[in-house]
């Protein structure tokens, strides 16, 4: 169960780590005006955190913290996405093997809850 644990948090680590691509970045980047962005890919000492290191320029603190509230804004996005996505496949397969367990003469209470069937009261 732990080893489930763990491969989960590694998976979710990867998804926030991946969720904008460096291109995505710099087109969110130039959307907000920014400029002199550059993108570096991140040395070994930071494999763990990044695969690359985006750097861009504002024209005041106030445009900086516009562009940081762009990115945000739109990792954000693209994450409730990801999980709305993982939801419908969650609920689909539920769905689905409920369907197998009613065409199987299923009728044992404790199962068919726990595939949300309701029953029982």
């Amino acid at each position: 169960e732990e080893e489930e644990e763990e491969g989960e948090a590694g998976g979710q680590e990867d998804v926030l780590r991946s969720v904008l691509s460096p291109q995505e970045l710099v087109n969110i980047l130039e959307d907000e005006s920014a400029f002199d962005i550059s993108v570096i890919e991140a040395p070994p000492a930071l494999e763990n955190l990044c695969a690359y290191v985006v750097l861009a320029s504002g024209r005041s603190p106030r445009h900086m913290r516009a562009l940081v509230d762009a990115v945000v804004y739109r990792a954000k996005a693209v994450m409730r996405a990801l999980e709305a996505e993982k939801r419908q496949a969650k609920d689909a397969d539920r769905r689905k093997r409920l369907a197998a367990y009613v065409a199987g003469g299923g009728s044992d209470t404790e199962t068919l809850q726990s595939l949300g069937g309701g029953g029982g009261g």
